[in-house]
């Protein structure tokens, strides 16, 4: 079956769990307010492990696994975790097949160095910056749309370790494991990115401006 997409966004969904029901009754109209509800979160996941030009098509292929899968899904968890766990996976996937080439970034030390722990968490997290990681505001629009921004200029190695550690919550020595780095090289990418990512999100809030 051929699904259609949308960009649009959904701003709330009075009922998901009915709208989820419906969808995995074969409710195709239900199915595209989930695709418009999730589409840009999903995005932001893929964003970082794959780069701009594949992230729109990992998303689309994890709507299709979706799909397939929807009619099983039990609301044991979250809707929303099961979703971005399956965007991960399709971006992992693609991430592996392409072998691609990683830029040079060569570790050193880190900025802000003294807001983060040895193990990568926040030693001092910006005031609305919860659970060592930006998954608490994704929900937010216009942040989520600056922290997008923000993700894509990242050197490409920094953006692809924040993506696997923060974003679909990989381990350190997994990461490690994944893009042929050592672990300390790996917390100091981490370390990076989030540096980066900080500032922007402290210059937000101070400003209203990414």
């Amino acid at each position: 079956m051929q699904v259609i997409f949308s960009f649009r966004v959904c701003n709330d969904m009075d009922d998901e769990a009915l709208i989820i029901k419906q969808a995995q009754n074969g409710d195709q109209q239900a199915f595209t307010v989930l695709v418009r509800h999730y589409y840009r979160l999903m995005r932001f996941v893929a964003l970082p492990i794959v780069g701009e030009s594949d992230a729109d098509e990992i998303v689309q292929e994890a709507w299709l696994t979706v799909h397939q899968k929807l009619p099983q899904w039990q609301p044991r968890g979250s809707f929303k975790g099961w979703l971005l766990t399956i965007t991960a996976n399709e971006a992992r996937s693609r991430y592996r097949r392409q072998k691609r080439e990683l830029l040079s970034d060569a570790p050193e030390e880190a900025p802000l160095a003294h807001r983060f722990k040895k193990d990568g968490h926040w030693q001092q997290p910006p005031s609305n910056w919860h659970i060592d990681g930006p998954g608490a505001l994704l929900d937010k629009r216009e942040l989520m749309d600056c922290l997008n921004h923000k993700i894509t200029m990242l050197p490409e190695k920094q953006r692809l370790v924040f993506g696997l550690k923060d974003l679909s919550q990989m381990s350190l020595d997994d990461i490690s494991g994944f893009i042929g780095e050592s672990a300390a090289n790996v917390r100091v990418l981490l370390h990076r990115a989030r540096a980066t990512l900080y500032s922007g999100i402290e210059q937000f809030q101070e400003t209203g401006r990414c």
